[in-house]
């Protein structure tokens, strides 16, 4: 301050972090500590030219997305994901967290009981089944992000997803799948573009509607 000269300058930011603000940051020593508004925390060395910036930890940050908002068919438990990605899952009878999702995981859908959620995992490129209270992986299935998430049908045996303009029907226990081809309106050149945005069961379970959006890029809009 006192020569009025730059010392150091950021000039790179990490790349998950580059659209977000930095709301806070400190000195620690010969390092500065930040804070951005999706909850990352990092850590530059400012005094060697040679250091990059790096993610140290990450407090909650979970600015609801309301399009992603699952609520189990039994009322027990309530999923929503956030602007920045990642879910949470709460207990509604205690108010309690009971399971968080890291990004990039999003568009969560509960199963009837509470017990199981589906998210899309953009690095996998698929939907990932958990087990609620454990957190633990119980399948994987290759397919396209649903926008309003994926659908467990009303027993709780099967999950609906998107690949595309095609829903596919996985069973839970086994993960054997079936494609259903989409009306030939869809199916045309014309509209290669479409994709499935929200997949809807009868309360029988046995039928099972499909809304579709038109893929823009990263965006999807009504079609």
């Amino acid at each position: 301050l006192a020569r009025g000269t730059i010392q150091a300058q950021l000039s790179q930011v990490l790349e998950p972090l580059n659209q977000r603000r930095r709301l806070a940051a400190a000195f620690e020593g010969e390092d500065i500590l930040m804070l951005y508004e999706s909850g990352e925390i990092t850590r530059w060395a400012f005094g060697d030219p040679q250091t990059r910036e790096s993610i140290v930890g990450r407090v909650p940050s979970q600015p609801v997305t309301a399009s992603a908002l699952s609520w189990a068919a039994d009322g027990s438990h309530l999923a929503f994901t956030g602007s920045y990605g990642g879910v949470d899952i709460y207990a509604t009878a205690t108010q309690q967290l009971v399971r968080r999702f890291v990004p990039p995981l999003d568009f969560p859908s509960l199963s009837p009981d509470g017990s199981l959620v589906a998210l899309f995992d953009p690095d996998k490129n698929g939907e990932a089944v958990y087990h609620v209270q454990s957190g633990q992986l119980l399948l994987t299935l290759p397919g396209t992000p649903v926008l309003m998430g994926a659908a467990f049908s009303p027993d709780g045996l099967y999950l609906a997803y998107g690949d595309g303009a095609r829903a596919v029907v996985a069973e839970v226990a086994s993960g054997e799948t079936t494609t259903l081809d989409p009306a030939p309106a869809v199916a045309s050149p014309v509209a290669a573009n479409m994709v499935i945005t929200r997949l809807i069961w009868s309360p029988d379970g046995q039928a099972l509607a499909t809304v579709f959006g038109v893929a823009n890029g990263d965006s999807v809009g009504p079609g």
